[in-house]
């Protein structure tokens, strides 16, 4: 995976289209996956508590990342989020 390319798209996404809940949601997941702290602390502040069921599938998944930890039983692919 290329995360510096990756990161670069997400950018050029948002200032082409604006940001929603999900891609931000997603953004952060993919940030905490990546292990880059300063885009998911980033990510996760614009997200806020406004999580997305549909990337983290319950909220102790997604306050365990928000707080640099992974949740037990929850992996999610960088390639199923970027397969579509």
């Amino acid at each position: 995976m290329d995360w510096p390319k990756l990161k670069q798209g997400y950018s050029e996404l948002v200032n082409l289209y604006g940001a929603t809940n999900l891609k931000s949601n997603r953004f952060a997941d993919m940030s905490f996956v990546a292990g880059d702290k300063s885009s998911a602390k980033s990510a996760f502040a614009s997200v806020g508590s406004d999580w997305h069921p549909h990337v983290w599938r319950r909220a102790e998944n997604f306050e365990a990342a928000k707080n640099g930890r992974s949740a037990r039983g929850f992996t999610l692919s960088l390639a199923v989020i970027c397969a579509c």
